[in-house]
Protein backbone atom coordinates (compact mmCIF):
# COMPACT_ATOMS: atom_id res chain seq x y z
CA UNK A 1 0.00 0.00 0.00
CA UNK A 2 2.76 2.39 -0.55
CA UNK A 3 1.29 4.20 -3.87
CA UNK A 4 -1.85 6.91 -3.44
CA UNK A 5 -4.29 4.25 -5.77
CA UNK A 6 -3.87 1.58 -3.60
CA UNK A 7 -3.96 3.94 -0.31
CA UNK A 8 -7.11 5.36 -1.85
CA UNK A 9 -8.99 1.74 -2.46
CA UNK A 10 -8.33 0.26 0.51
CA UNK A 11 -9.53 3.69 2.28
CA UNK A 12 -12.92 3.09 0.59
CA UNK A 13 -13.23 -0.63 0.84
CA UNK A 14 -13.24 0.08 4.83
CA UNK A 15 -15.09 3.39 4.17
CA UNK A 16 -17.82 1.27 2.88
CA UNK A 17 -17.17 -1.51 5.01
CA UNK A 18 -17.91 1.15 8.06
CA UNK A 19 -21.17 2.03 6.95
CA UNK A 20 -22.08 -1.13 6.03
CA UNK A 21 -23.01 -1.26 2.17
CA UNK A 22 -21.73 -1.82 -1.12
CA UNK A 23 -18.67 0.14 -2.46
CA UNK A 24 -20.16 1.31 -6.01
CA UNK A 25 -20.60 4.81 -5.36
CA UNK A 26 -18.47 8.10 -5.82
CA UNK A 27 -18.27 9.74 -2.52
CA UNK A 28 -18.90 13.50 -1.51
CA UNK A 29 -17.51 14.58 1.83
CA UNK A 30 -20.02 17.15 3.56
CA UNK A 31 -19.68 16.78 6.88
CA UNK A 32 -19.86 20.30 7.64
CA UNK A 33 -22.85 20.86 5.86
CA UNK A 34 -26.05 21.51 7.62
CA UNK A 35 -29.03 18.78 6.20
CA UNK A 36 -32.37 17.76 6.21
CA UNK A 37 -34.45 15.09 4.58
CA UNK A 38 -37.80 15.34 3.46
CA UNK A 39 -40.40 13.13 2.32
CA UNK A 40 -42.71 14.22 -0.28
CA UNK A 41 -44.60 11.95 -2.81
CA UNK A 42 -43.14 8.87 -2.41
CA UNK A 43 -39.75 10.41 -3.12
CA UNK A 44 -37.24 11.33 -0.49
CA UNK A 45 -35.41 14.55 -0.71
CA UNK A 46 -31.69 15.63 1.30
CA UNK A 47 -31.86 19.33 1.53
CA UNK A 48 -28.28 20.56 2.32
CA UNK A 49 -26.15 24.29 3.25
CA UNK A 50 -23.19 25.38 4.72
CA UNK A 51 -25.86 28.09 6.69
CA UNK A 52 -28.49 26.64 9.47
CA UNK A 53 -30.81 28.96 7.44
CA UNK A 54 -31.12 27.21 3.97
CA UNK A 55 -30.09 29.60 2.08
CA UNK A 56 -28.21 28.58 -0.97
CA UNK A 57 -29.06 25.15 -0.28
CA UNK A 58 -28.47 22.27 -2.44
CA UNK A 59 -31.23 19.17 -2.96
CA UNK A 60 -31.03 15.75 -3.78
CA UNK A 61 -33.40 12.66 -4.12
CA UNK A 62 -32.40 10.07 -2.17
CA UNK A 63 -31.96 6.82 -4.26
CA UNK A 64 -34.12 3.68 -2.75
CA UNK A 65 -33.23 -0.07 -2.86
CA UNK A 66 -35.69 -2.26 -2.21
CA UNK A 67 -38.86 0.71 -1.77
CA UNK A 68 -36.46 2.10 1.39
CA UNK A 69 -34.48 5.23 1.15
CA UNK A 70 -30.17 4.41 0.65
CA UNK A 71 -29.55 5.83 4.16
CA UNK A 72 -26.72 4.39 6.24
CA UNK A 73 -26.43 5.58 9.50
CA UNK A 74 -23.99 5.57 12.61
CA UNK A 75 -23.67 6.63 15.68
CA UNK A 76 -21.74 9.84 14.15
CA UNK A 77 -21.96 9.45 10.45
CA UNK A 78 -25.17 9.04 7.99
CA UNK A 79 -24.15 8.13 4.64
CA UNK A 80 -26.94 8.96 2.25
CA UNK A 81 -26.65 7.89 -1.58
CA UNK A 82 -28.23 10.29 -3.45
CA UNK A 83 -29.05 11.53 -7.04
CA UNK A 84 -27.47 14.97 -8.31
CA UNK A 85 -26.56 14.36 -11.63
CA UNK A 86 -24.81 10.86 -10.93
CA UNK A 87 -25.40 8.69 -8.11
CA UNK A 88 -23.19 9.70 -5.22
CA UNK A 89 -22.62 8.98 -1.71
CA UNK A 90 -23.16 11.78 0.57
CA UNK A 91 -21.40 11.78 4.50
CA UNK A 92 -23.02 14.17 6.78
CA UNK A 93 -22.06 14.33 10.69
CA UNK A 94 -25.20 13.81 12.71
CA UNK A 95 -24.68 16.40 14.85
CA UNK A 96 -25.29 19.18 12.48
CA UNK A 97 -29.13 17.55 10.85
CA UNK A 98 -32.25 19.90 11.58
Amino acid sequence: MDNPVNQYLYAKEELFSYFGCEPDYFINDLRHMYWQIQHKDGFSIITFSEKQDFKNSFDAVIVKKEEKPMIYATQEYTLIIGIQCVKVGLIFKNANRI
